[in-house]
């Protein structure tokens, strides 16, 4: 089962007066891109959650944000009035003594960060991922469901141009034979029209023969409409399994792509090349819609 690379996930959870929330977005790209946003004091868990999103998701652009709040007081930054006051006669006895102008007022004063208490120590690797843990997971659950949601959208569609570029090789192949014996005897009534019969030695005839095979090879478009059957199964293929596939959805696609504009103009058909511009238009369709496949 296929999955797309856009999706979003955020998950949540509180307690002990703190409420800790993360918010996983991932979008369509070459290669495999993480980033990892924390608080502060959660820096530490930033290598850990890396690792996590690498073992969670192959392809994309992912990126997590990690935010915490508090529910009540406790913890938040107060102010050390012992501080304060000494920095207010410090600058009270440095005006005094230097005579100098101006009022020691509150904008003096919060100059000086010594003033405010410290804020709650960073918490350790264990106790950080405790906090977060939680909704970590429900993000990154919430992420791959859509993923994988939208992996299924893009499987249904990808089967459904995938069957019409199977009528439209079909048709081809129906009227492929039908191609090759009308231009030989084009060729043969052009040669009887400008050579009669009585006119023309067993060299000549040897020729004409080789160059009505030539031609007909030329027109043969058996090859290619049998190399894209086979592009088509192993797409089919590629569709069921777990693992990342949209690099090599994209390179068969690329050989699908091939093969039709091969068959066009080989043809010199208008029925033929009528659909291989249709065998075409879909394949281009897919590959817009395989960018975003994991």
């Amino acid at each position: 089962m296929i999955k797309s690379m856009t999706g979003f996930g955020r998950g949540e959870s509180g307690g002990e007066g703190r409420v800790a929330s993360a918010e996983a977005r991932s979008v369509n790209g070459r290669y495999a891109e993480y980033s990892v946003r924390l608080p502060r004091s959660l820096a530490a868990l930033e290598p850990r959650l890396r690792r996590l999103l690498q073992q969670r998701i192959g392809r994309g652009t992912v990126s997590l944000t990690v935010a915490l709040s508090r529910t009540d007081k406790s913890g938040l930054p107060g102010i050390d009035m012992e501080a304060a006051r000494h920095y207010r006669d410090l600058l009270k006895g440095l005006k005094k003594e230097l005579k100098l102008a101006g009022k020691v007022d509150l904008r003096a004063l919060v100059r000086f960060s010594d003033i405010f208490a410290a804020p709650e120590a960073a918490a350790d690797e264990a106790q950080g991922w405790q906090i977060i843990r939680e909704p970590v997971e429900k993000a990154l659950e919430a992420l791959a469901e859509m993923r994988t949601r939208e992996g299924e959208r893009l499987q249904a569609e990808l089967e459904k141009r995938l069957a019409r570029i199977e009528r439209g090789l079909a048709l081809i192949l129906k009227l492929a034979p039908r191609r090759v014996q009308e231009a030989r005897k084009d060729l043969s009534d052009r040669i009887a029209k400008a050579l009669p019969a009585a006119s023309r030695d067993p060299e000549l005839a040897r020729r004409l023969a080789q160059e009505a095979a030539l031609m007909a090879d030329r027109l043969d478009v058996t090859e290619e409409c049998v190399r894209l059957r086979s592009h088509l199964q192993a797409f089919r293929g590629a569709l069921k399994l777990s693992q990342p596939v949209g690099k090599r959805l994209d390179f068969l696609l690329q050989e699908m792509n091939r093969e039709a504009n091969t068959v066009g103009s080989k043809a010199n058909h208008s029925g033929i090349a009528q659909a291989a511009v249709g065998l075409k238009e879909e394949i281009e369709k897919m590959r817009e819609q395989a960018q975003n496949i994991e």
